[in-house]
């Protein structure tokens, strides 16, 4: 999507010299610039996050890292095997983050730049005629293993997140 150019006047009203149009320009180009984006500091790898937007809104994913190519596009895993994510990107901002957290075996940053970006359109989507990558299937048998040692944590991935009536924000999360 093209910006549109700042008009100042109009074509058909003529010329009119200015000594301080370009210091107005500038001030108002000043104002509408986008503010650098600041990435999130409080997601570390291996910790629950839950998806708060887009085709696997209420699904409990495990927050693997972030593209080295898009800093803001974070690389969450279901696993596949317990609640049908596979992994994908989606805007950081879009995770709301819980306090559980398990360890993920190191991997290669540029490993996880391929990685399919999530579909925002809430369309139900299967895994069908899709190749698990190497490092997906590394990530994954690792947290299986793990999940498999804390009691109800494959019950607690399976099931989908919603906000429960009442005070919402008195719960832990």
């Amino acid at each position: 999507m093209k910006k549109p150019q700042l008009q100042i006047m109009p074509p058909v009203a003529g010329y009119y010299p200015v000594d301080d149009m370009p210091e107005y320009v500038q001030k108002i180009n000043q104002l509408i610039k986008p503010k650098p984006r600041k990435l999130r500091t409080d997601l570390k790898s291996g910790m629950i996050c839950i998806i708060t937007d887009g085709q696997f809104i209420g699904k409990r994913v495990f927050y693997i890292g972030n593209k080295t190519n898009k800093k803001e596009m974070a690389v969450c895993l279901g696993p596949a095997s317990i609640n049908n994510v596979r992994m994908f990107s989606i805007d950081e901002r879009f995770l709301f983050t819980t306090s559980q957290i398990l360890e993920i075996p190191s991997f290669k940053p540029n490993e996880i730049n391929n990685i399919s970006d999530c579909d925002m359109s809430y369309i139900e989507i299967t895994n069908q005629g899709f190749e698990i990558t190497e490092l997906e299937k590394k990530i994954e048998t690792s947290l299986l293993q793990q999940i498999s040692k804390i009691k109800h944590l494959k019950s607690y991935l399976q099931e989908n997140f919603t906000i429960p009536e009442g005070d919402p924000l008195s719960l832990d999360y």
